[in-house]
């Protein structure tokens, strides 16, 4: 099963002086609804990259429209401004650079009707093949620059845009698996399968024919099944794989990856729902966000057929040392 998509996901962050809210309660804002969060998206460089935003006009809490339609029309500017880059960096501790000017066209001008909270869409269209190198994150602030017919607040005037290009992840070389070690599951068939299939194991010595099964003989542990990996080092973990079993029933039907430096603490990957059902299918995904991790626990959460036990082939990620 071949997925190619673009993802995203916001990432909250706890600081005031990049996302906040009106400090006067009884003020209207012109303001971006999605400047509420970090959004991070990743696209393959093959693709044109397109990604939506609005300026609306509200409450001090952003929330409350009724009763806030603008009486005239509202003509905003937008454009990126490459200062807030370091703002950013400072703030957050990070390093990012800006996103080339070459890679990239932006709607600057957006008018919210007269009778209307919101503006139409607005673009940012991405098209980086060649210019930026892949799976490196590059930072672009789009900020409201001038408003005319209303009052713009201070807060929320600029969306943050983390992007990494990406090459095709089934074009891209699985990791090498020799320091890797099984730390933890939570469930396998120690004996069913015989003395040399069904252990957690089975997932990571390359041969399709053996696999993971949960436990079946003398209980059967319904979902959620999770197995946990420590890679050995510390990488920049892309996405993953995992290649079905070659026969039998009991597919996963949704798979959640977590990621962590150091074991103990961890971090949402991302979430695969209506995964391949069927012997012998391979899949592969990039995680919405790229992760810096040493450990990554799989979590199946769901089973097709209505089982309770499931079974995976092999595991395996999408990942370079960095």
């Amino acid at each position: 099963m071949k997925i190619k998509k673009i993802a995203y996901i916001t990432g909250i962050l706890a600081m005031t002086a990049i996302f906040g809210s009106c400090g006067d309660s009884d003020s209207q804002c012109v303001y971006i609804p999605e400047a509420r969060s970090l959004r991070i998206v990743n696209f393959d460089l093959e693709d044109e990259l397109v990604e939506v935003f609005h300026v609306a006009y509200s409450a001090s809490d952003y929330v409350t429209t009724s009763g806030y339609d603008v009486a005239n029309e509202v003509n905003i500017s937008l454009n990126v401004d490459a200062a807030k880059v370091e703002e950013y960096n400072t703030a957050c501790g990070t390093t990012y650079e800006l996103l080339p000017e070459d890679c990239y066209t932006l709607t600057t001008e957006a008018v919210i009707p007269a009778g209307q909270t919101m503006s139409d869409d607005l673009e940012l269209r991405v098209n980086a093949k060649g210019k930026i190198l892949p799976f490196d994150s590059y930072l672009l602030p789009i900020t409201i620059t001038k408003v005319a017919g209303a009052q713009a607040d201070v807060t929320q005037q600029t969306v943050y845009y983390l992007l990494s290009g990406a090459e095709d992840a089934w074009n891209m070389p699985l990791a090498d698996r020799s320091k890797w070690s099984v730390v933890e599951v939570s469930s396998e068939e120690t004996s069913g399968e015989g003395s040399d299939n069904g252990h957690a194991i089975h997932a990571f010595d390359g041969l399709k024919n053996t696999f993971w099964h949960t436990q079946w003989k003398g209980g059967e542990p319904q979902p959620p099944h999770h197995i946990v990996v420590d890679m050995g080092e510390e990488v920049k973990m892309l996405g993953f794989q995992y290649v079905s079993r070659d026969h039998g029933e009991g597919w996963p039907q949704e798979i959640t990856m977590e990621t962590s430096l150091d074991g103990e603490k961890w971090e949402a990957a991302g979430t695969y729902s209506d995964l391949p059902a069927g012997a012998k299918e391979e899949f592969r995904s990039y995680f919405p966000g790229f992760k810096k991790a040493r450990y990554f626990r799989l979590t199946i959460t769901a089973v097709y057929n209505g089982k309770w036990s499931t079974h995976i082939a092999e595991i395996n990620a999408i990942s370079i040392i960095k």
